[in-house]
């Protein structure tokens, strides 16, 4: 599952539909400038978390998109708290976009990916 760190997650009843507000930062250090969403909720996931009690999140569902290629994806969102990638992409939208990754690249894409290992 595709995870998005979110600065707040808020929830809400929109026409009889659980719905979510949430903020994202897209510069890194900048916690001063911050993108407000909403998106309908899909699902919620419920995890046993690292000191054994279970927290509950919201799961919806949206685009992505990574040059040129993009396809719909499942999005949980999760408090940010120290990561230092705002999202990760899961294993099904990596599948979905058709990419592959290199761990020992960063930042490459494309015909990028494809001088480093010429």
């Amino acid at each position: 599952t595709s995870t998005l760190y979110t600065s707040f997650v808020e929830n809400y009843r929109r026409d009889g539909e659980l719905w979510v507000r949430f903020g994202v930062n897209p510069l890194p250090g900048r916690e001063d400038v911050r993108l407000v969403c909403q998106a309908p909720v899909k699902s919620t996931r419920t995890v046993t978390v690292s000191d054994n009690h279970e927290e509950t999140f919201f799961v919806i569902e949206s685009s992505v998109q990574i040059g040129g290629q993009q396809c719909k994806a499942e999005i949980v969102l999760k408090s940010h708290g120290t990561m230092k990638f705002m999202m990760h992409l899961g294993r099904s939208a990596l599948q979905d976009l058709d990419l592959v990754v290199a761990p020992q690249c960063s930042g490459l894409f494309g015909d990028d990916l494809e001088s480093y290992y010429d």
